[in-house]
């Protein structure tokens, strides 16, 4: 764990010290650490973990052939050290681990030394741009703030103009519907005036009317006395039979307007008589009927 630990921090350390950014040449790029490559143990140099020789004598013991046991052992010797190699890829001496430590130290002061030139040149530029900035937006927030409270202010100017239009346009369109209905009143008004003068003429008029019926009623009513009462006399002369002599009678209308109604009696013809007056002083005679003249 501690070699693939050390293995990767290695790897993450790939990049030496010196950059160039913004235009600052603080270091350039490295694949690996600028130091002597450490060799592992030659295979020839690497102790075994079984004895051989005791593995030959096994093999011999079993049957196999001293060549061909020594070429088994050997055969299993060199699987071992391959295992071995890689096993070891993925792990790192102590040696190694002091050598790997002691750079990277060295790394992180090259790297401590190139942030404190970053931080006498390029910060105080990032500073002096960072104060630009700073001002720039100060300045755009108050343009914005002038420009918020001068569109407020005509806003406010156009609502209060537009309010008042409308407030005169309500007043004049009041004062308009209320001399409208003023008029309509004075019209109504006068109109019932009439209405009523009319009435009261109408009313006069039929009261005259009705007067003027009422003595021409009269008149004909004394006008049918006295014509009904000559009427009669002839109509006694007729019937004691006096046949010769006649009596003229107005043409009477289709339709009669009878006013006054008399049944007479003649004795000497056994016939009665209906004699009909009518509002015009014309008389009619209906006999069993018929309607003679």
């Amino acid at each position: 764990m501690a070699a693939s630990g050390m293995n990767a921090l290695m790897r993450r350390c790939f990049w030496r010290r010196v950059v160039t950014w913004r235009g600052l040449h603080v270091g350039a790029p490295l694949t690996t650490f600028d130091v002597r490559k450490v060799e592992l143990t030659p295979l020839e140099q690497r102790k075994l973990t079984f004895d051989s020789h005791a593995m030959v004598t096994e093999l011999q013991s079993s049957g196999f052939e001293k060549s061909q046991a020594e070429l088994i052992v050997s055969a299993l010797v060199t699987l071992a050290t391959a295992n071995m190699d890689v096993v070891y890829k993925d792990m790192v001496t102590k040696s190694h681990q002091e050598i790997a430590l002691q750079q990277i130290m060295a790394h992180l002061d090259s790297i401590r030394k190139d942030m404190v030139i970053l931080e006498k040149s390029e910060f105080a530029n990032l500073r002096s741009e960072n104060t630009k900035m700073k001002r720039d937006l100060e300045q755009l927030q108050n343009r914005l703030k002038e420009e918020s409270k001068k569109i407020l202010a005509e806003t406010k100017l156009d609502i209060n103009l537009e309010r008042s239009r409308i407030s005169d346009m309500f007043t004049e369109q009041e004062k308009k519907l209320m001399e409208a209905t003023s008029d309509f009143h004075h019209k109504r008004a006068e109109l019932e005036n009439d209405n009523m003068e009319i009435n009261r003429k109408l009313d006069l008029q039929v009261a005259s009317l009705k007067t003027l019926l009422e003595s021409l009623k009269l008149e004909t009513i004394r006008y049918l006395a006295g014509e009904a009462g000559g009427r009669a006399f002839d109509l006694k002369r007729f019937c004691d039979g006096d046949e010769d002599e006649h009596f003229s009678l107005a043409d009477a209308d289709t339709v009669l307007l009878r006013v006054s109604k008399t049944f007479c009696f003649c004795p000497q013809k056994n016939t009665s008589f209906l004699i009909c007056v009518d509002s015009r002083g014309r008389c009619s005679i209906q006999s069993a009927g018929v309607l003679v003249q």
